[in-house]
């Protein structure tokens, strides 16, 4: 299933993987969650400033976080039924609209090659009246992780869930348009 997340994926590539998932409620009404907001740069960089976030006359948005990137933003609304993020949804789960997020371009760090490529889906799932489950699958293809003797990959898992942490934080203290 995980080739299904990845489209881009190569026969032979030799990558690191790092896969999260993650499962949060927000206090929130499903219309919170539109195509305009999800594209909306000021509103990427109030819930994530670290980022700062831009867009390009193509709409390719860059981030200005090491290491940089580019990535593209598709909007699923309403959710296929052959969508491939299904299979990973509890089967009661029926998302109301689907991001898709593929990030690319990763700059070096330090001279070492990093990411190659990551793609992010987020489902958002009405479970009452103001309430939004948020469902979050991120498939990370690295070429190098850091060394033991900078954290490893502790140190990559340990980074992921303090930034999903403070974004879940910054969403849930979100009170912009």
């Amino acid at each position: 299933r995980l080739s299904t997340l990845d489209d881009h994926a190569k026969p032979g590539e030799r990558l690191f993987v790092l896969m999260t998932r993650l499962v949060y409620t927000l206090d929130r009404d499903i219309r919170f969650f539109t195509e305009a907001r999800a594209r909306d740069v000021d509103y990427l960089n109030a819930i994530a400033p670290e980022v700062r976030a831009t867009i390009d006359e193509r709409g390719v948005f860059h981030a200005d976080f090491t290491p940089s990137s580019s990535f593209s933003i598709e909007w699923q609304e309403p959710v296929s039924p052959e969508s491939p993020l299904l299979p990973f949804l509890p089967a009661s789960a029926r998302p109301a609209t689907i991001i898709v997020q593929r990030n690319f371009d990763f700059a070096r760090v330090l001279g070492f090659r990093t990411a190659e490529r990551s793609v992010t889906w987020t489902a958002h799932v009405p479970v009452g009246r103001g309430r939004t489950r948020v469902y979050v699958y991120s498939l990370s293809l690295m070429h190098n992780i850091p060394p033991p003797f900078m954290g490893g990959k502790q140190r990559v898992y340990r980074e992921a869930v303090d930034n999903i942490a403070m974004l879940i934080t910054r969403l849930r203290e979100y009170d912009g348009p």
